[in-house]
């Protein structure tokens, strides 16, 4: 498969599934002799065990002899986890006999990945409300929030509620994630989140998510 490939750069992520599985995923990218480039995805490994930087790095240099490659590792993209600056310096030091070129300045940080960091760096000085406590929230508590993510006039319990009263979009953020939250920790407000769905058309198969600090451009 990688006969003819000179060289040959590594992705590699750790993530949990949503049945709690850690995994490990790689993928091997190339340009092949006719000037095209070639992705692929090599595995995805269950992690067994601690996420330290060693175990991560056994687990790739498996890959790479499966397929034949540790000599013709040319770099590996990685997120910036301390963990993976580990990783980098275990598989280095398992490949300086096969593979001698291939050194700490091989590692590449994802671009995306530190752009989100920034991104995140921003909006934590965007001052935002204190959302109310999902454990005590009842439908009137959100319907203020609901008013400022569909951008609609609610009357709740009398009082008329808009999306002016509120701040800018910094602070939509608490209030789609405090609708989010509530909409997963209450049969009922999935029941009703359900009904909307059928209100407005939409599939009610879709499922909503709160966005994850560390994954790249969750929160938009």
């Amino acid at each position: 498969m990688f006969a003819e490939i000179y060289s040959v750069s590594l992705i590699v992520d750790a993530w949990t599934s949503r049945n709690n599985l850690s995994l490990l995923g790689v993928t091997a990218h190339s340009i092949d002799g006719d000037w095209k480039l070639c992705d692929l995805l090599l595995a995805i490994r269950r992690i067994k065990g601690s996420h330290c930087g060693t175990n991560l790095a056994r687990l790739v240099v498996e890959v790479a002899y499966e397929y034949g490659i540790e000599s013709k590792l040319c770099t590996i993209t990685t997120d910036n986890a301390s963990n993976n600056i580990t990783m980098m310096a275990s598989i280095v030091h398992q490949l300086k006999t096969v593979n001698p070129q291939f050194t700490m300045d091989r590692h590449v940080l994802c671009v995306a990945h530190v752009l989100n960091l920034v991104v995140q760096s921003g909006l934590r000085i965007i001052p935002n409300p204190e959302a109310p406590e999902i454990s005590t929230l009842r439908v009137r508590d959100l319907q203020p929030y609901a008013a400022l993510v569909m951008d609609e006039h609610i009357d709740s319990q009398g009082d008329e509620c808009s999306s002016t009263t509120f701040a800018p979009w910094g602070v939509a953020v608490s209030c789609v994630r405090a609708i989010v939250n509530a909409i997963q920790g209450s049969t009922q407000w999935m029941e009703k989140y359900v009904d909307m769905c059928k209100m407005f058309e939409l599939p009610n198969s879709i499922k909503i998510k709160v966005d994850c600090p560390t994954r790249w451009n969750s929160t938009f």
